[in-house]
């Protein structure tokens, strides 16, 4: 029995059909699968933009403070000059000021600074009349003012808004106990 030359060439040409199908599939697929490699691809960079976005905006946050800080920052020596340029001998040389107890931003600021021989951790008693109230401890020192804190009163103890205040012969923090659980 003969084979049909019509048969062998339809069954030759059905199976190029089905290669040719099976091709354009595998084109598709692979086409398809460098879409999603992409697709994924670009999720990823979207998501390292915002994280580097993010950071950068703690960076410009955190530069920000930092630029603030340091406007903010005294130099004691200039301050000391330019302090008794404008300051009399008068002021040089006073020991006694006052104390207001600003109770509404709980501080505590004194009439008397840098130019009055005050340091940082510097020791200010407190007197109400002749009767000694507290002692102070100079924590920002300016000019002719300094932010101080109570060393073992807090500031409900305080009735009155404005005591008067000495520095008693240079003390220092080093010289008496700090108690750190004062405002």
């Amino acid at each position: 029995m003969k084979r049909d030359p019509n048969k062998t060439q339809i069954l030759i040409g059905i199976s190029l059909l089905l290669a040719a199908v099976l091709c354009t599939v595998a084109a598709f697929y692979s086409l398809i699968s460098e879409q999603r490699a992409k697709l994924d691809e670009i999720s990823t960079l979207k998501e390292q933009v915002a994280l580097i976005n993010a950071e950068k905006e703690t960076a410009e946050g955190k530069a920000a403070e930092l630029e603030d800080a340091k406007g903010r920052s005294i130099e004691i020596e200039k301050l000391i000059g330019e302090s008794r340029k404008i300051y009399g001998d008068e002021e040089k040389g006073r020991t006694t000021g006052l104390l207001w107890v600003d109770r509404e931003e709980s501080r505590f600021i004194i009439t008397l600074g840098v130019l009055n021989g005050l340091v940082k951790g510097s020791l200010v008693t407190v007197y109400d009349g002749d009767k000694t109230v507290a002692t102070l401890l100079v924590e920002v020192p300016m000019d002719v003012i300094s932010y101080t804190r109570p060393l073992s009163r807090k500031i409900e103890d305080f009735t009155e808004d404005y005591y008067r205040v000495k520095i008693e012969g240079g003390k220092t923090s080093d010289d008496a106990t700090v108690d750190e659980t004062a405002p």
